[in-house]
């Protein structure tokens, strides 16, 4: 095996392993990958998000109310997003919203607010009147906690577990001791040390379960749901004798009834009968028990109507009560409608349901529906396309077209004993239901509180210290967690502390700050992340200088700590600190220094010294004790430098003025000076990365002109730099120059060149026409007259050849002699011209040619003789001119000696002329020789050529006439004119009144009657227009009709054509070919007139045409002349008589409301007309009346009477009303005119004279508020404890803006909004609780879907909270923008860039080769190229060859190889072959003429001599030679291949030759080349700009 052959599969093998570790090689590179994706993580912030009412403790549990309610219509869910979905057709249907639970017309939202829409007619919405149909329940600061619908009333159970209600109060429902309905919520009394811990309300009652586990009622008693042996009604709250003698646990109150489930598990019930046993009549003492499957308990209860459901303890339902509709849901129904189809009955002992495993219920008026552990939802009963779209009930549990996973869990725990109120059994002793038992409870009546932790503590039972990264406030039931930005490193604490400049916490609950990473630096206070350093920038952990004025001062965070900084060198002479000092606040800092010696001084914001001290000093304290702590300030604290430079300490305590509390830790070190900004790059350095720690020196050929580079910059062109690190380029001097960017040596010009300028950015060639033989010039020498050079570069001149001459030094070529001149000599600076009458048509002769006879030389230097031309001739030699043909002479060829005489009827008037002139048409030549012709006279013509007698001219005929000298044709006499004569030369035209209508005519002719014409030459006459007549023969004129007549016919021969106008028309002027009608209001009643009349006022004219008006009619009028019509009388206006000229307008006390009338109406009793001109009467106003028609005024009511209708007709329809309140005295309710009913009136009778409205009586309950009320605006809170007194839809005003909370978008004044902060989760009521905004532009992170404001989503953001930074392509935990290598494949983006590469792939063509390791990064074909030929490995079909590239270039080399030996082998075997006498040794030269018999292009071709000298030899030696068999050898030859073709260059076909006699073109590729008039053949050199001699 040849080793090409062994290389070739090596690399075969060696490509089969690589693909077989490709894989390994990324199993091997997958912890990098890990690795990376974990350092991406450096500035991220995980956050978690739950939904609005998320699944907790309880999931599991039962279901209230609050989350699947039914009443009477379509079941409604909570949805654990707060939406809501409700059903029609058997389809959910979705709304939006917040909602945590909902009870009928009210939903509890998740701000913790109570939302209220609907019916409003008693109050029941709780709005604070009855006209508001939507808006959100005042319980003046309290949050409601639980919600119960009744019967157009609403319970709530509040945060502190005391009970309000709202809405009708008529069996006192509301529990407030009145029967008054209340439009705002009223509190119940529950008793002392009582609180609500479940509620239910229904049929004009409420109950609710207390802590004590005592059930109180209030409300109709009317069935006993008071158990208390009577049927009376309490408007006050009073505690059930059920006589079960346990703790309730869970209550419900379907219809007019209650039911219980007991401690036991039990239920029992009382009030009305269906519910609660089989007895017909109610139960109003005591109650029954129910009777439950063996061995169960119940855990869940509901009921609102007339049936009741129980979830037992092994998930199963039961119902009872009534069963009309299927309520029961056991498969029967008990209407009694005979078309029901219903058999079953009720039932008052449990049914059991077909159902297992249901956690939820809820009972409406006629069905129910359930949930089960699969979350499906199962409704039987009633239903009206809600369950599906029918309208049948469903008799047994029906399947709902819902998934209820996505239900919500918010069954309150109010106690926070773990289990919610409808099972929640107390302890005893625990009388709020808290947990903890009197006297332990320092809250015994608050279920929500029952410990005062200290501040940096929490808890409800016991106080536990706030752990690393929380704090607690005072009082806190729970810790908080530190934000981002903030830390705190100890435990125990009720603040964070901010982190420090050039630090960062990007966690919450974090415990301590991190240092920003070399690279990164952070110049402000309480950060979540670092910011990367910018290109011409570093930050590094080792060095760092604080500003050295208070504009640059670096920041210090308000809290106590050890500070490190230093005075870092000679001219570090100051170091600025700024603290923001809180309201009552102080700051003490002590400075000290082993090796330097510092000043310490505090100045405040304005730059006012404080304190001073020194650090040598005994106490080296400074501190703002001297100074006022009455609002927040920012303090300057001042490092200066006294001498030498080291580290300094500084020990900053922050404090409450006071000094009772230090806040934060005076031995937490932190170093003050590292990170905390970007450092410049100094000149001569540079960084153009993002996140550098140091700087890069510019390398040699390169400087950094300035601080702060983001890139080294390449000495340019003619300059160059030999040391790195600088900040400028050396100039190249004269002789010396630098072509390239970043050179860092001069090169000096080579031979044929020179450099004359300094900073050279390229050398000179020396130009053709010059020359230079020494290096390090700085000019060329110009060649010697004579001589040349003919390219750049030239080191010698060259002498001029002979038949060349050059008269000028410095010149690139000699000059050939030229055409009709000779040179006779070598060398020579001039050339010769040829004499006049010799020439010379070549360059470069000697001597010079005589011009033969018939030819002439002109002029000197003449490069030929020239013919004498036609019309010439000449009959001598060597003569400078021609003689010209004199007139009357020709010469018709080229070169004549002779010239010829012109015949007769020819003639020439010029000399110099090739032929003779025929005589024209209208002229004749009667002699030889002639110059000139004769024309004919005028009168006569000839139409001949070459007449030669005056006989040829002859004489025009009649109607004809020749008006010239010398015409050819007599010419014909145009219409309009005749000639009656011969030979003449004009005609004569036909006189006015006659014409000539004919050509060549001899008379005229005259017009005829009917027809005129008023010129002279016309070919006809005209015809007499319309309105005209001719009644003359030869007339020039026609005749117009006169005005008043008409002639609508043309060619008119008398007077009697016209007509006179007709009865409506006219005739306005003479010479009119029709009449016009008169226009509509005008009209004509005589014949033959000029004009029409108008018609007279009151009178019309409708159509034109008329001859007489039209009279106007009564009810009409018309006040103008020429008018088309009357006008109808308008309405208030009439028209008595005809031909009126005017309307009159009705007189007052009449009226007319109709347009075209001869009358008006008078005014009905009732009614007025005050004024003339009315269409209308007006109906008498309130207090007036009239009592007969035509009236014109009113008559007004006596005082204090008024009337109740409009349109009184007599005084006995006012009457009396003596409070003027427009209520007649026996109508009127009330008394003192207050605006309130007397039997609303709470101050009936009052004062009077004010009326109540919202000004004077906000809480319209008839007292003035000034005088009577206590609480104006009736919230239930007396005026003095009111913030707004006024305003029963404000009580509190958090932020003292003057904005009530409920008004106030922002209630804790912090600047972010309350529906902002709960978006945001932060308290609105707490100032201090404020929102993260990263990006600083309105929207906190949690909202914000680009947190650091970068154009980027946090979903895709890379770095979410860097707004430099949104891309991280090669995972290296380094943003793209500060990467140098985005994709990480070991090539800068710079370097990608300009190899042509993505940046951001790190394998641009995809060949699983990265770029820095592909030799051919561009090409997915090839990626590694072994033998270095610039051809990949691939491509290349001898990769380990360098020569050869191709299969065709390696058998091109082998085939030239086997040419040469064949060549070789033949020329052998042809010397072999022939006889050794025959070789004659005196020529060997012609034995080795025998070559390969086929010529090379560019190969000169052998002449003829020499070939027919060959045939000669050959034959000769046929004869002698010894025949030999050579046909192998011609057979091999045969199978060679044709060598290749060499490249000629030479220009295209065409190419402009320019005025230095070179021809300069571009090849296919670019080149550009030169052909020198000499032939030589330049090469731009597009490197040095310069030219290149080429030889082809």
């Amino acid at each position: 095996m040849s080793n090409n052959q062994s290389s070739q599969k090596n690399l075969a093998v060696s490509i089969c392993i690589l693909f077989l570790l490709v894989p390994l090689l990324g199993i091997i590179d997958f912890p990098e990958d890990i690795e990376i994706s974990e350092d991406t993580e450096f500035s991220s912030v995980v956050r978690t998000s739950s939904a609005m009412n998320s699944p907790g403790s309880e999931r599991g549990s039962v279901f209230t109310n609050s989350v699947l309610e039914l009443n009477a219509g379509s079941p409604t869910l909570v949805l654990n997003n707060g939406s809501l979905v409700s059903f029609d057709n058997g389809s959910p249907i979705f709304s939006e919203g917040n909602v945590i639970s909902i009870s009928g017309q009210c939903s509890l939202l998740s701000n913790f607010s109570l939302f209220c829409s609907g019916i409003n007619n008693y109050g029941q919405l709780g709005l604070g009147n009855q006209q508001l149909l939507s808006g959100y329940v005042d319980f003046g600061g309290k949050i409601p906690a639980a919600l119960s619908e009744g019967n157009n009333h609403y319970c709530a159970i509040l945060d502190d577990g005391s009970v309000s209600c709202w809405g009708r109060n008529n069996n006192g429902q509301l529990g407030d001791g009145t029967n008054a309905n209340r439009n705002s919520p009223v509190s119940v009394n529950l008793g002392t040390n009582k609180t609500a811990v479940s509620i239910s309300s229904s049929n004009d009652f409420s109950c609710v379960l207390l802590n004590t586990g005592e059930i109180s009622c209030w409300g109709d008693n009317s069935y006993g749901i008071l158990a208390d042996g009577t049927t009376s009604n309490s408007n006050s709250p009073v505690i059930v004798n059920h006589s079960v003698g346990e703790r309730a646990v869970s209550i419900a109150t379907p219809g007019y009834s209650v039911c219980a489930i007991f401690s036991s598990g039990n239920i029992s019930c009382w009030g009305e009968s269906y519910t609660i046993s089989s007895s017909n009549s109610n139960l109003i003492s005591g109650s029954i028990s129910i009777t439950l499957p063996t061995n169960r308990t119940a855990i869940s209860l509901d009921g609102t109507g007339s049936h009741v459901c129980t979830i037992l303890d092994n998930n199963s339902v039961n119902c009872w009560g009534v069963n009309t509709y299927g309520q029961l849901g056991n498969g029967e129904c008990s209407s009694v409608i005979p078309s029901s189809g219903c058999t079953g009955t009720n039932a008052n002992t449990p049914q059991y349901v077909n159902l297992s495993n249901v956690i939820a219920i809820s009972s409406g008026s006629d069905s129910t529906c359930s949930i089960n552990t699969n979350y499906q939802l199962y409704c039987w009963g009633k239903q009206e396309q809600i369950f599906d779209n029918t309208s049948n009930s469903k008799l047994s549990p029906y399947l709902m077209n819902f998934n209820a996973s996505d239900v919500s869990y918010s069954d309150q725990d109010m106690d926070g004993d773990g289990i919610v109120n409808d099972l929640d059994v107390h302890m005893s002793g625990d009388d709020d239901g808290d947990g903890v038992p009197s006297p332990t409870d320092p809250y015994p009546s608050n279920p929500a509180r029952w410990m005062d932790c200290e501040l940096g503590s929490w808890g409800r039972i016991d106080c536990t210290e706030s752990s690393l990264g929380h704090f607690s406030l005072f009082s806190a039931l729970y810790q908080s967690e530190c934000d981002l930005g903030e830390y705190q490193h100890q435990t125990g604490k009720s603040y964070c502390n901010q982190a420090s400049a050039g630090h960062y916490v990007d966690s919450i609950a974090s415990a301590n700050q991190s240092i920003c990473p070399e690279g990164y630096y952070q110049n402000q206070i309480q950060s979540s992340s670092c910011i990367i350093s910018n290109p011409g920038s570093f930050v590094s952990l080792t060095t760092g200088d604080a500003g050295n004025t208070n504009t640059s001062s670096y920041n210090l965070s308000s809290t106590s700590a050890s500070y490190t900084g230093r005075i870092g060198n000679q001219y570090d002479n100051y170091d600025y600190y700024n603290i923001n000092i809180a309201k009552s606040h102080h700051i003490s800092v002590s400075i000290e220094s082993s090796n330097a010696e510092v000043n310490i001084s505090l100045y405040d914001q304005s730059m006012v010294l404080l304190d001073i001290n020194n650090s040598l000093s005994a106490e080296p304290i400074v501190s703002t004790n001297l100074t006022s702590s009455s609002s927040t300030r920012n303090i300057f604290i001042v490092i200066e430098k006294v001498n030498s430079t080291g580290d300094y300490h500084m020990n900053l305590t922050y404090y409450t003025s006071d000094g009772s509390n230090v806040i934060g830790d005076i031995f937490n070190l932190i170093d003050s000076e590292i990170g905390v900004d970007e450092s410049l790059c100094s000149a001569g350095t540079f960084e153009s990365g993002y996140g550098s720690s140091s700087c890069t020196a510019a390398a040699q050929g390169y400087f950094v002109p300035n601080a702060g580079s983001i890139s080294q910059t390449p000495c340019s062109p003619g300059t160059y730099q030999g040391l790195s690190g600088q900040t400028s380029c050396l100039n190249t001097s004269p002789g010396y120059y630098t072509a390239a960017y970043g050179s860092f040596i001069p090169t000096p010009a080579s031979l044929g060149y020179y450099v004359n300028t300094t900073g050279a950015t390229n050398q000179i060639a020396c130009l053709p026409g010059t020359y230079q033989n020494q290096t390090a010039q700085t000019s060329c020498i110009d060649t010697d007259a004579g001589y040349f050079t003919s390219s750049s570069g030239s080191p010698a001149q060259i002498p001029c050849s002979n038949g060349t001459y050059q008269p000028n030094t410095n010149q690139e070529s000699c000059i050939l002699s030229s055409p009709g001149y000779h040179v006779p000599n070598t060398a020579s600076s001039t050339q010769i011209p040829c004499n006049p009458g010799t020439y010379q048509p070549f360059s470069g002769r000697s001597d010079c040619i005589d011009a033969s006879p018939g030819y002439y030389a002109s002029s000197a230097a003449s490069t030929n003789q020239s013919p004498c031309e036609i019309g010439s001739f000449q009959p001598n030699s060597g003569q400078s001119r021609c003689l010209a043909a004199d007139p009357g002479h020709f010469v018709d060829t080229n070169a004549s000696v002779t010239q010829t005489a012109c015949d007769l009827g020819t003639y020439q008037p010029y000399s110099s002329s090739s032929s003779c002139f025929d005589a024209d048409p209208g002229h004749y030549v009667d002699s030889t020789g002639s110059s000139s012709q004769i024309a004919c006279l005028i009168g006569t013509y000839n139409p001949d050529i070459a007449s030669n007698s005056s006989t040829s001219c002859l004489e025009s005929e009649q109607g004809y006439y020749v008006p010239n000298n010398g015409s050819s044709v007599q010419l014909v006499c145009l219409p309009g004119t005749y000639q009656p004569n011969f030979a003449q030369s004009s005609c004569i035209d036909a006189d006015s009144g006659y014409y000539v209508d004919s050509y060549q005519a001899i008379s005229q002719e005259p017009c005829s009657l009917g027809t005129y014409q008023p010129q002279a030459a016309q070919i006809g006459c005209y015809g007499a227009d319309p309105g005209h007549y001719v009644d003359l023969p030869a007339a020039a004129i026609q005749t117009p009709c006169p005005a008043g007549f008409y002639n609508p016919s043309s060619l008119s021969t008398n007077s009697e054509s016209c007509i006179s106008a007709d009865l409506g028309y006219f005739v306005p002027s003479e010479g009119s070919s029709s009449q016009l009608i008169c226009l509509e209001g005008t009209y004509q009643s005589s014949e033959g007139q000029s004009s029409c009349i108008d018609s007279p006022e009151g009178a019309y004219v409708m159509n034109p045409g008329q001859s007489e008006f039209i009279e106007c009619l009564e009810g009409t009028f018309q006040p103008n002349a020429k008018s088309v019509n009357c006008l109808d009388a308008e309405i208030g206006h009439f028209s008595s008589g005809k031909m009126s000229i005017s309307q009159i307008p009705c007189p007052a006390g009449t009226y007319q409301p109709n347009s075209g009338q001869s009358s008006c109406l008078d005014a009905d009793v009732g009614y007025y007309v005050s004024s003339e001109g009315q269409s209308s009467q007006e109906i008498n106003p309130f207090d007036f009346y009239t009592d007969s028609s035509g009236s014109s005024y009113l008559t007004s009511c006596p005082s204090n009477y008024i009337t109740i209708i409009e349109g009184a007709t007599s005084i006995n329809n006012c009457l009396l009303d003596s409070d003027s309140d427009r209520i007649i005295d026996e109508d009127d309710i009330d008394d003192d005119g207050d605006g309130r009913l007397d039997s609303v009136d709470s101050c009936s009778p009052g004062v009077i004279g004010w009326i109540s409205n919202s000004t004077t009586d906000i809480d319209g309950d008839g007292c003035k508020d000034d005088i009577e009320d206590s609480d104006d605006d009736n919230d239930s809170i007396l005026d003095q404890y009111d913030a707004f007194p006024l305003d029963s839809s404000e009580s509190i005003d958090t932020d003292s803006d003057g904005i009530g909370d409920n008004q106030d978008t922002d209630d804790d004044g912090d600047g972010w909004s309350d529906l902002q902060e709960s978006t945001c989760e932060t308290d609105s009521l707490i100032s201090q609780s404020v929102p993260i905004d990263t990006d600083s532009d309105g929207e906190c992170d949690i909202a914000d879907s680009d947190d650091d404001g970068d154009g980027e989503l946090d979903v895709s953001d890379w770095a979410p909270l860097d707004a430099n930074e949104w891309l991280d392509t090669d995972g290296d935990g380094i943003g793209n923008n500060a990467d140098s290598d985005d994709d990480n494949d070991g090539w800068s983006d710079i370097k990608e860039i300009e190899e042509g590469t993505n940046p951001l792939l790190p394998d641009t063509d995809a060949d699983s080769y990265i770029d820095s390791n592909d030799e051919f990064p561009n090409d997915i074909s090839e990626w590694i190229d072994s033998d270095d030929d610039g051809v990949g490995d691939n491509s290349d079909s001898h990769p380990g060859i360098k020569y050869f590239q191709t299969n065709l270039q390696f058998i091109l080399a082998i085939s030239g190889g086997v040419i040469l030996l064949a060549v070789f082998g033949y020329l052998a075997v042809i010397t072999l072959r022939r006889k050794p006498e025959n070789i004659s040794e005196s020529k060997p030269e012609e034995n080795e003429l025998i070559e390969v018999d086929y010529p090379h292009e560019g190969m000169s071709e052998p002449s003829a001599e020499l070939e027919n000298n060959n045939l000669v030899k050959e034959s000769s030696e046929e004869e002698t030679e010894v025949v030999r068999d050579t046909s192998h050898i011609d057979a091999l030859l045969n199978e060679l291949p044709t060598p290749p073709k060499p490249q000629v260059i030479s220009p295209p076909e065409g190419t402009p030759v320019n005025e230095y006699g070179q021809r300069v073109w571009a090849d296919e590729t670019g080149q550009v080349w030169c052909l020198n008039s000499d032939g030589s053949i330049l090469r731009h050199d597009a490197a040095t700009g310069g030219w290149v001699q080429y030889h082809n």
